[in-house]
């Protein structure tokens, strides 16, 4: 009705949220992409420091907060490029209620994005279809619009203490920046990123 596609596959065998999102799985709010796609988050921070930085985040179903962490960052094609983007989740707003324990705890949630557009015919585009079907399906790529980065554990949500894996980008970059959740509140979380050394 608003424009944005399903995020599970047609083929019915893949799920990149794993039904964790509204238009993946019919429950819970919009994640952050959906909401950057439709103009409805207007401002992000860009992680950008040479050694660390400490910032907070606050709970995105107050005020859709998120902080973007990018390998190459361009102002200009906005939400249609590859990033990874931080959300405060809580069990708050359109995940409270029925919707609650969505996600085992609350925390931190790491979602990576590939919404690079296609070009076709001069025409640029996305293809959701092509980029969330699993790769062993016919139309599948390796290349999905969005997913989840999880825990060391193989967690969705990132606790106290915990830090991003080591992660490798859809070009073969590993990405530039990682992080450590140092606390987490009712109202806002405290995240330390940290410059990884180029190799």
């Amino acid at each position: 009705v608003i424009g944005l596609d399903d995020y599970y596959d047609y083929a019915g065998i893949y799920y990149p949220l794993y039904g964790r999102d509204v238009m993946d799985g019919g429950c819970g709010d919009h994640n952050a992409y959906s909401k950057f796609n439709l103009g409805w988050i207007t401002t992000s921070r860009l992680v950008v420091t040479d050694e660390s930085i400490t910032l907070t985040l606050e709970d995105f179903s107050k005020n859709g907060d998120t902080i973007i962490i990018a390998n190459n960052w361009d102002d200009k094609l906005g939400a249609y490029q590859e990033y990874y983007v931080l959300v405060y989740y809580t069990n708050n707003g359109l995940n409270a209620g029925k919707n609650s324990g969505y996600f085992d705890t609350e925390g931190i949630i790491v979602y990576h994005v590939n919404a690079a557009m296609y070009m076709k015919e001069d025409e640029e585009y996305y293809d959701v279809y092509n980029r969330n079907t699993d790769a062993v399906h016919e139309l599948g790529t390796k290349d999905n619009l969005i997913g989840f980065v999880l825990t060391t554990r193989g967690d969705f949500v990132y606790g106290v203490g915990d830090s991003m894996p080591t992660v490798i980008d859809d070009y073969g970059n590993e990405l530039i920046y990682n992080f450590t959740v140092d606390a987490l509140t009712s109202e806002y979380a405290t995240i330390t990123f940290t410059a990884q050394q180029t190799k």
